[in-house]
């Protein structure tokens, strides 16, 4: 539905909480998510020709961490509303719900800083904003990138005001914020054109990994020059993010006993093998549907490559061209 033009919806904002307004005359936005952006060339406003001719700079990508989405909002001064997109607080038939999670790791960044939660909702309130956070931590839920240790909790990505039409504000004061509130930083990236963002984008498709460590893609945002209002996109990586992602959603459908979609010409081989690595592991496949020992088994079929004297970097890369 987002797709469509015009798009159907009153406000593109994926993730949005309101409450009746004092006056009783409408509502107000407590929490307010992006609007619905989409990956390069998906639809026609994110094709490079569209994006050169359409948008104007600066340009910032910053690193989409692998997680899901957490919005923090002000009810007051001093109350904090924690959500995921959809809901807050226990969902029915979930030991614990992902804002729930979200909400425990709000408290646990606040105390690195010696702050409360009346301190960021008298900031967010006051600001009439919405912190976008991204929920990475393995012992909870794991997803494709690895997210364990120190690298557990909240990535601050973005500050949205409490507005109908999406103004967000720069990576350069959301860093400042995650600072000041003990949030984990989320790496940004600044150039001048859209050709500069482009070349740095596809420089490290080339790399495969940015600064040592694998990352999903880049959000880039940017102003529409028709409108003048901030845009979104997206960039995502076939390697290794989305055929680990393909692993995963395979493995999902063999263990319910669903028909499964290749793309990638590795997974042909990887499907062999994990039918049999199901079948000598009885206990995994309750685990692995809720999002348990995910990355494990992908590990354990690198490994089984190797061992066969299979080079899992090179077949990556044959997969991908």
């Amino acid at each position: 539905m987002y797709k469509k033009v015009p798009c159907p919806f009153p406000i593109l904002a994926r993730g949005l909480f309101t409450r009746p307004s004092e006056d009783g005359a409408g509502y107000d936005i407590v929490a307010r998510g992006y609007d619905k952006f989409f990956n390069l060339g998906e639809v026609a406003q994110t094709h490079p020709d569209w994006l050169k001719d359409h948008t104007s700079g600066p340009y910032e990508l910053t690193v989409k961490e692998n997680g899901c989405i957490i919005l923090v909002g002000a009810l007051n001064e001093s109350q904090l509303l924690v959500t995921s997109k959809h809901s807050t607080g226990a969902i029915e038939n979930a030991d614990v719900s992902h804002s729930q999670v979200g909400d425990q790791w709000v408290d646990r960044h606040l105390a690195t800083r010696q702050l409360t939660r009346a301190d960021l909702a008298s900031f967010l309130y006051q600001h009439q904003v919405t912190a976008v956070l991204e929920l990475c931590d393995d012992e909870f839920e794991e997803h494709i990138l690895e997210y364990t240790g120190d690298r557990r909790g909240l990535y601050l990505h973005g500050v949205n005001h409490n507005s109908a039409t999406l103004h967000t504000w720069p990576s350069s004061l959301v860093t400042q914020v995650a600072d000041h509130f003990g949030f984990h930083r989320t790496p940004y990236y600044t150039k001048s054109t859209y050709q500069e963002a482009a070349a740095f984008a596809d420089q490290f498709h080339k790399e495969g990994t940015l600064e040592g460590r694998a990352v999903e893609g880049f959000v880039l945002r940017c102003l529409n020059k028709d409108t003048g209002k901030h845009f979104m996109y997206k960039i995502k990586y076939d390697m290794p993010y989305l055929l680990y992602r393909e692993w995963r959603e395979v493995t999902k459908r063999i263990i319910a006993n669903k028909p499964i979609r290749i793309q990638h010409p590795l997974t042909h081989k990887y499907v062999r093998w994990v039918r049999g690595y199901l079948a000598d592991h009885p206990d995994l496949a309750k685990q692995y549907v809720q999002n348990k020992r995910i990355i494990a088994v992908r590990d354990a079929f690198l490994a089984h490559m190797k061992q066969e004297g299979e080079d899992p970097e090179a077949m990556l890369q044959e997969s991908a061209s």
